[in-house]
């Protein structure tokens, strides 16, 4: 009741932009999306439940499976990050096909999951410690000598001047069995 109805519902339809009285606090379109996750979880037990339903298909997933997968996957991660301004391929191996310098991240780790179906790691760089860095064009994570993914920033991110860089890296679950409830 008090997600879904008083912080969700309430809030978007009661909120009354330019009143002189204090508005509700307005959700974030990622925080309207969880909700929606959420309610069509709850509908689809409830119509099983009560209705008798029952839906078939495949893909899917708990939250809790999820995050134990994942913790899995992510249990060695290692972020690294390179001037290489190539373009990621899908067929990319390297952390910097242009063989330019590696950026070795000083902490790698898989926080765990941060909310339903979510779950991050945190990559962190002591700036302090370090001599000037080049511009960080790419953010590759791996697992083990396999490059899992890379973050492309057109232009490159300048770290230097900071005390520490952290990499905030999220994955959200999916599931294909599941009513759609992300929307481009």
């Amino acid at each position: 009741m008090d997600r879904h109805y008083s912080a969700m519902r309430c809030n978007l339809f009661h909120a009354k932009i330019g009143t002189t009285s204090a508005t509700p606090q307005m959700p974030t379109v990622e925080d309207a999306l969880d909700a929606y996750s959420e309610l069509v979880r709850i509908w689809r037990a409830i119509a099983m439940y009560v209705g008798g339903f029952r839906f078939v298909g495949s893909g899917l997933i708990t939250y809790a499976g999820y995050a134990m997968h994942m913790a899995g996957v992510f249990a060695q991660v290692l972020f690294n990050a390179t001037e290489d301004d190539t373009l990621p391929a899908i067929t990319d191996t390297l952390v910097s096909p242009k063989n330019c310098t590696i950026v070795d991240f000083d902490s790698s780790n898989y926080i765990g999951e941060i909310a339903p179906g979510r779950v991050e790691n945190l990559g962190t760089i002591d700036v302090s410690a370090r001599e000037l860095l080049p511009p960080f064009r790419r953010i590759t994570t791996s697992i083990g000598d396999t490059l899992y993914s890379i973050d492309y920033m057109m232009g490159g991110l300048d770290v230097n001047g900071v005390d520490q860089f952290e990499y905030r890296q999220r994955w959200r679950l999916l599931n294909t069995g599941m009513p759609r409830t992300y929307f481009d």
